[in-house]
């Protein structure tokens, strides 16, 4: 189970390029690198840590350029891309990669096997390395060379003027301070020495970054090197780190401890067969970000985003899968702690002064979330006093009229934003052909339906009889209106309505009326739409956002091909309520499991691009996607 890659994939650079790891702590801290060690992307680097705001993510040290001394033979067992060639080739001294728990890489060197293994530590900007000769025979010499940097992980170095390019020496440390506006880096060693010898190593040449960004190439520091002995079975440590450590916190073994019994059995990405929930587990066991003395969900270590739509699509796969529900209980009392005129931030946790309220549905699902819970646990107490009645004051909101346009026009419908505010959960570009989306969103008054029925559910638990009868009343007016406004033809419903125009886009935002759990439409016709979204947007990798339409319009070219991974478990939720499946549904979506046995290892992307040849595009690290396998499997052992 260690083995996860051997030399036949790490000897071939255009193919082991293309394996991407990633370790990560709960300071939203990561390293992240291809199994052959060449940084392939900006947001490559060993020691890549929040910005001070926490907005942004900041490369302090971008790899270690490591050589071995047998005797007096050198050897490079480093690679990097240059923009003319790849120099040094040290993956042919790589034998085997492996992500169990920790990324650790075995190096052959003539007779000498040296392994590698790097971890973070959970709660600290604590990057922990090991380098260790595995067998008899002469000792080896170890020469490493930091190549610093100090930009965000989604900018380049564009100018090493004005950069500090001193070592400051301590005992068994060193220090660098690159930028003064940017964290400084500390190194600790027990053993070995470090010595100064500044170097600039230029044109360094980051492949993934060609379609992605105007630069590929930028300049890295080399301020001096490590040198160290090892003696057969004897290793040398480095710790990394933003803090000042003394030296009794120089514990390899005892970090190593902690980290092994923190992520349980690791991760095991491998060719045999495997139970893809566990590893997504494991990944979702480290999914936790540390702010501001909490704990929320991590949507991505690479890239600093707090969507709190996709967080609250996460949370039961997250917590509900696992009955984490106290967990789930705090983390659903600070959303509904934001709550302002019945609406809730886009972003979240709110680090900027700025801070937008244009969506229209996210209230809605936080009372879709609040109901999963409820069926998951049982547990009517949680809804008594101040959650219910923040409950009811979203549903006050929008009867009465709130911010951005959104209130609820005489037919009991949802009427939301206008020609300079999209306030629905759609994805995608604009069109210059197309009318603007706002008015009654379908999806919009979807949610707005399920949210009465859950309303109704819960006062009538709570015996709160008066609530109960009165969203009875004006939830028997919606699903009138409902159906006599958005039913387009037998098998699709109208995308949103606005006075006279009325959208026959056939999306994604089809599936949300089949999928919740109060449903307004008769079964009948929810198949034929079923069946039509699986004609159209059904794929082995998720759900299409857009129906392949129109091929001619070139300004749909990308968004035909587009892919959503973590929306999977929506489809499941609504062939559940309208047919049988069984195991063989599940397996259908082998590929999208596949998905993270290459790109990034253990990950599946945000979205899949399925054009001419299957890619990976968006945010590689997407927690949302292996949430939504996690709550997929759960519901799928409660149908």
């Amino acid at each position: 189970m260690d083995i996860v890659f051997d030399k036949k994939v790490l000897s071939a650079d255009d193919k082991a390029m293309n394996f991407e790891w990633m370790d990560r702590n709960q300071t939203g801290a990561y390293s992240s690198s291809t199994i052959s060690g060449m940084n392939t992307r900006r947001e490559h680097g060993l020691f890549v840590t929040p910005s001070a705001d926490h907005t942004q993510k900041v490369v302090l040290l971008s790899k270690l350029e490591e050589s071995i001394f047998i005797d007096n033979r050198l050897h490079e067992i480093s690679t990097n891309r240059f923009t003319k060639n790849i120099f040094p080739i040290g993956y042919q001294y790589l034998k085997k990669f492996s992500l169990n728990p920790f990324p650790k890489a075995e190096f052959c060197v003539e007779d000498r096997i040296i392994h590698r293994t790097l971890f973070w530590v959970a709660d600290r900007n604590l990057l922990v390395i090991r380098y260790e000769l595995k067998n008899q025979g002469n000792p080896i010499r170890l020469i490493i060379k930091p190549f610093l940097t100090a930009r965000y992980n989604q900018t380049l170095t564009d100018e090493i003027q004005g950069m500090n390019t001193d070592s400051y020496l301590s005992h068994l440390s060193v220090r660098w301070a690159p930028r003064p506006f940017m964290p400084q880096l500390h190194a600790y060693y027990l053993t070995g020495s470090y010595s100064t010898a500044t170097l600039w190593y230029h044109n360094f040449f980051y492949e993934k970054d060609i379609n992605r960004f105007q630069d590929q190439q930028e300049d890295l520091l080399n301020p001096g090197f490590f040198e160290a002995k090892i003696q057969p079975y004897e290793s040398f440590d480095i710790f990394f780190s933003t803090e000042d450590l003394i030296e009794e916190e120089l514990d390899y073994e005892a970090y190593h401890r902690a980290e092994l019994k923190r992520r349980g059995l690791g991760i095991a990405i491998t060719n045999k067969e495997e139970d893809p929930a566990s590893n997504f587990r494991n990944h979702l066991r480290l999914s936790r970000y540390a702010y501001k003395s909490k704990i929320y969900p991590a949507l991505s270590s690479i890239n600093p985003i707090r969507q709190l739509r996709e967080i609250i699509f996460s949370m039961p796969g997250l917590y509900l899968a696992e009955k984490k529900y106290n967990e789930f209980k705090e983390h659903f009392i600070t959303i509904l702690s934001l709550l302002d005129d019945g609406l809730l931030p886009v972003e979240y946790p709110v680090v900027k002064d700025s801070v937008s309220y244009a969506a229209a549905d996210l209230s809605l699902w936080l009372v879709d979330l609040s109901y999963k819970y409820f069926s998951a646990s049982n547990d009517i107490a949680f809804f008594e006093g101040k959650v219910y009645e923040s409950l009811l004051s979203i549903i006050d909101a929008y009867i009465k009229g709130t911010r951005f346009n959104i209130y609820k026009d005489s037919d009991n419908l949802i009427f939301s934003g206008d020609k300079n505010y999209n306030l629905g959960w759609q994805y995608g570009a604009k069109e210059p052909d197309t009318q603007q989306r706002y008015g009654k969103l379908l999806e919009i008054n979807a949610l707005w339906y399920n949210a009465l029925c859950i309303m109704i559910e819960f006062s009538k638990k709570l015996d709160k009889n008066r609530y109960a009868g009165k969203y009875q009343k004006l939830n028997d007016k919606v699903k009138h209106s409902f159906n006599n406004t958005f039913i387009n033809d037998e098998s699709s419903y109208f995308d949103w309505v606005r006075e006279d125009i009325k959208s026959v886009k056939f999306t994604i935002n089809q599936l949300i009326p089949l999928s919740l759990n109060f449903r307004c439409c008769n079964d009948k016709f929810a198949v034929k739409v079923l069946n039509r979204i699986e004609s159209e947007l059904l794929t082995p990798n998720g759900l299409r956002i857009f129906a392949n339409d129109n091929p001619k319009k070139k300004n749909r070219e990308y968004e035909r091909y587009l892919i959503k991974p973590s929306l999977t478990s929506m489809y499941i939720q609504a062939c559940m309520h309208y047919r049988r499946v069984s195991h063989e549904t599940l397996q259908n979506f082998q590929p999208l499991i596949d998905l993270a046995k290459t790109g990034l290892l253990g990950f599946i992307p945000e979205y899949v691009m399925n054009d001419k040849e299957q890619h990976q595009v968006g945010i590689l690290d997407f927690t949302p996607a292996l949430a939504d396998w996690i709550w997929l499997e759960y519901i799928f052992s409660k149908r």
